[in-house]
């Protein structure tokens, strides 16, 4: 199984982000913005379709957010490498093949209580 690991030292933060740019709508206000997004996609594009699964930061609302910063020149790279690696809860898993769908089992499940995870998601 061909397994695409952006956390591994073969791949930073940016090769991560040309897949959002890619696969996602982002708000480019500028010509600099644009420039940037060329440029990333230029020099840091994997060709992610081959892989089976890929390993990488979750794309949700809230790092997004910090990717749609960086590339609009709020933030630095160092402020956006920090942000993706605030803990593993982080991380997402996406099965791109029959072949990765065949190898999952389910092996049990631990309870979140809402007591402790909602005030933890809120911060």
């Amino acid at each position: 199984m061909q397994i695409l690991d952006f956390n591994s030292k073969y791949y930073c933060i940016l090769h991560w982000l040309t897949i959002l740019l890619q696969n996602r709508e982002f708000d480019v206000p500028s010509a600099l913005a644009l420039e940037a997004k060329e440029y990333l996609i230029e020099s840091f594009s994997v060709d992610y379709n081959k892989y089976d699964a890929i390993i990488g930061y979750r794309a949700d609302d809230s790092y997004f957010s910090f990717a749609q910063d960086f590339i609009n020149g709020i933030i630095s790279y160092r402020q956006l490498n920090n942000a993706m690696h605030l803990g593993k809860l982080g991380l997402q898993f996406v099965l791109k093949s029959e072949k990765a769908f065949e190898k999952i089992k389910f092996l049990g499940y631990e309870k979140a209580e809402y007591s402790e995870w909602y005030a933890k998601k809120r911060i």
